[in-house]
């Protein structure tokens, strides 16, 4: 009997029997975690059981993403605004909370302060892009105040990101192999032709090592899918994955709060301290005051008129709408 080979139609990477043929109800998922593949491109596509491992992993993630994401904008139209805390939401629909702990944005868990990170220094620290948030979770409202991220939900985010960063670049890929071939469209591509990247090679530390994508030397992760082709990225990423007695802490005084980042304990120390002794934000169109920039931009949107912003439109009717909860909330009742 001939052995089975396949090659996975996320990753390229040729298979023997370590693959299953890719499912409807796969493709549904695929297409709720936005990653754009073209099934039709080859007959009866499969998929390998590592990138099966991450679809199920990174479609856990975001579905519990959407989940928290109602309760949000639940309570954004009970309440009538969009400038509230993560905190308020908690306490409404889970259980009280204190001053030094903080709600993850992604799975609403609730903990110590010292237990998060800033989304903001993610993004600061090349960890995650808003380019990458806009594409893959538009359905995330991320102008509410203070956005923390769990320990859990760090390593999913990124790891649901970096995934759906390689399964486009998969699809540039083939696209670039059919514009090489002069494919008409309506062929079929055999996925043996389109090449893949070299495997990652380990250094002598064992943790680091490159692989060439594209004439682009890249650093990549050897825990996770995370690669970047700047190796201080790659340094940064590789504290997720292991504690480093040489990594200087920073220590709030005033709770247990700590972190690895300078700039994340700048933002949590806004928690404790009142707005007479901060540099507040102020709309100059009414007495609209905050600590937070990110929160008297989304204010800002009150006193504009729609021609003067971004409207987010639905797909499905006629609505608009100067918020992105706003729109959301209407995806989902439809």
């Amino acid at each position: 009997m001939a052995e089975s080979v396949g090659v996975c139609r996320l990753c390229l990477e040729v298979h023997r029997m370590d693959f299953e043929i890719i499912t409807l109800h796969t493709t549904v998922i695929l297409n709720i975690l936005r990653l754009k593949v073209d099934l039709d491109i080859s007959e009866e596509p499969v998929i390998c059981k590592n990138c099966a491992r991450h679809v199920k992993m990174a479609f856990g993630f975001k579905s519990t993403c959407l989940f928290t994401e109602e309760l949000v904008m639940s309570f954004a139209r009970d309440q009538g605004t969009v400038n509230f805390y993560l905190k308020d939401v908690y306490k409404e629909y889970k259980s009280l909370i204190t001053a030094n702990d903080s709600v993850c944005r992604f799975c609403m868990t609730c903990s110590e302060t010292s237990n998060f990170t800033s989304l903001d220094h993610m993004i600061e620290e090349g960890l995650v892009s808003k380019e990458l948030l806009g594409l893959y979770l538009p359905e995330i409202d991320f102008n509410i105040v203070e956005l923390m991220v769990c320990r859990s939900c760090v390593g999913s985010l990124v790891g649901y990101l970096t995934f759906a960063t390689a399964c486009a670049t998969t699809e540039k890929k083939i696209t670039k192999y059919c514009f090489r071939e002069n494919f008409n469209g309506k062929e079929l591509v055999d996925l043996n032709n389109v090449g893949i990247t070299c495997k990652p090679i380990k250094n002598e530390s064992g943790i680091l090592g490159t692989i060439k994508s594209d004439d682009v030397q890249m650093y990549k992760c050897e825990m996770c899918r995370f690669e970047s082709k700047y190796k201080g990225n790659l340094n940064t990423h590789l504290l997720l994955h292991r504690e480093n007695p040489k990594v200087e802490v920073y220590t709030c005084e005033t709770c247990h709060f700590k972190t690895k980042y300078r700039s994340s304990l700048k933002n949590h120390l806004l928690v404790h301290r009142e707005s007479f002794e901060v540099e507040m934000y102020t709309c100059e169109s009414c007495n609209f005051k905050t600590k937070y920039k990110g929160s008297l931009k989304s204010h800002l949107l009150v006193h504009r008129q729609n021609f003067e912003v971004k409207m987010y439109t639905c797909e499905t009717c006629h609505f608009k709408t100067k918020h992105k909860w706003n729109l959301n909330k209407t995806s989902f009742s439809s």
